[in-house]
């Protein structure tokens, strides 16, 4: 087959859709791709695809040329005759399926990874997007989702042809798995970690809906009743100088690590004891499922995406949604009770086994026939 995947811009590409477009040139079909550059496209991306279509997207609605962006990819798909086009992400997806309309020789797959609206959301969101998604569920042959709201909300009210729950994109289990005590101590000093200390990590792009400034208050209560727990929040974004001001102003330098974007999440996860989440929203977050695979249990806000990862007292806990406390005393509970933090680090090595990348690519293999 013939296969164009889109997104809004290639950092979707290069962090999550390599694998796929990999295993899709491995078995015979040809791929090309298309979106904005932010990030140089990978090389094994580009090894594995047939031609690159740079295209205008952007990421804030408002700020797309509409009519420009829905021809440029009505004449790409007419001229090449694909046989399936497989959009993700929110702009680039409503794009696509109003260019494909009425083109019947071209299938248009759509994942959804998190609608912009989910239970106990915003009104805004639902009042936007709801209905702009449930419009364009009629020109979709075929919908992915990758938790269980967002497949319980299409199968319910929309009108695609196809709908799947599939279980996000995959994590690569022999570059994530846990380590021995030895091992920890040797990846530590190798990070410039201290080896006495006990290993927090956040892993996200610094926004608000990520929340990180809850952990930073944590930290401030935790700091209080422990001296060896360190918070490592990896990523960058917009949030950044703010947060480490933060750091700064309540004197947490010496519990908190703010480390930027990096490379080396599979050493940074297994050097770690806990890994959080202080998300308002997501979709199936991958860091999470790493973090499974390293044998670490989770602490993680009660949202759609954290709920389908953790299952309250066997692999973690589950929290409020900005309840700095309960996160302090579920942390607490687990570091005072080895073998509770034994337990649940191997529910996590259990659990996490159905979102074996080569699971994941084969189930999305299956819906294309």
């Amino acid at each position: 087959m013939k296969i164009l995947y889109v997104t809004t811009i290639s950092n979707t590409l290069n962090a999550f859709l390599t694998p796929h477009i990999e295993e899709l040139t491995k078995v015979g079909h040809v791929v090309d791709i298309a979106c904005k550059i932010e990030q140089p496209l990978n090389q094994n991306l580009l090894k594995s695809t047939r031609n690159f279509i740079e295209m205008q997207f952007n990421r804030s609605p408002r700020k797309n040329n509409f009519l420009g962006l829905i021809r440029q990819i009505r004449k790409l798909v007419l001229q090449e005759e694909y046989d399936i086009v497989h959009t993700h992400t929110p702009v680039a997806s409503v794009l696509v399926r109003l260019a494909c309309k009425g083109i019947e020789k071209t299938k248009v797959f759509y994942t959804a990874h998190g609608f912009h609206f989910l239970k106990g959301g915003p009104l805004f969101n639902w009042l936007t997007y709801y209905p702009i998604e449930k419009f364009l569920s009629r020109y979709t042959d075929t919908l992915i989702t990758i938790n269980k709201e967002d497949f319980s909300i299409a199968q319910r009210k929309f009108k695609m042809k196809h709908l799947y729950l599939i279980n996000g994109v995959g994590v690569d289990l022999e570059k994530f798995h846990p380590v021995s005590v030895d091992e920890k101590l040797i990846i530590k000093k190798r990070l410039g970690l201290e080896v006495d200390k006990k290993y927090l990590i956040c892993i996200g792009e610094l926004n608000t809906n990520k929340n990180q400034i809850l952990l930073i208050n944590m930290m401030e209560a935790i700091s209080k009743q422990r001296e060896d727990v360190v918070l490592l929040l990896v990523g960058s974004g917009q949030l950044e100088n703010k947060l480490q001001q933060l750091v700064i102003d309540k004197g947490l330098g010496q519990f908190i690590q703010l480390l930027g974007y990096r490379k080396d999440i599979a050493d940074l996860l297994r050097a770690s004891d806990l890994a959080l989440s202080s998300s308002k929203r997501e979709g199936l977050p991958v860091n999470l499922i790493e973090a499974m695979a390293t044998g670490l249990p989770l602490i993680v806000t009660d949202c759609r995406g954290n709920r389908d990862l953790v299952e309250n007292n066997r692999n973690g806990f589950i929290v409020p949604i900005n309840d700095e406390i309960a996160f302090v005393n579920s942390i607490i509970e687990i570091f005072e009770d080895k073998q509770l933090m034994y337990q649940m680090s191997k529910e996590s090595q259990k659990m996490v086994k159905k979102f074996d990348k080569g699971l994941v690519e084969n189930s999305i293999l299956e819906t294309y026939y």
